[in-house]
């Protein structure tokens, strides 16, 4: 699919900036890092079939952050 590919190519990149962590992480961590963080940044991948990420700008929303995602399906909504 085309979300895997574009998760395969950003795994598979050896220069991240510095200050980019790539990798998985608890779901308290991930809970931890959304609550510490100003603004939530969400680039989704088009589809024309669902909204995948939609419940992590949601949330982040929910929590009174800063959101930034790119416009696909079911975002304005």
């Amino acid at each position: 699919t085309v979300a895997n590919e574009v998760r395969d190519g950003v795994v598979g990149r050896g220069n991240l900036p510095a200050n980019v962590e790539l990798g998985p992480m608890t779901h308290e961590q991930y809970i931890e890092r959304l609550r510490s963080s100003p603004i939530v940044v969400v680039p989704l991948v088009p589809t024309a079939n669902r909204s995948a990420g939609q419940t992590t700008y949601v949330n982040a929303l929910a929590m009174g952050k800063l959101v930034v995602v790119t416009d696909c399906l079911g975002v304005r909504d």
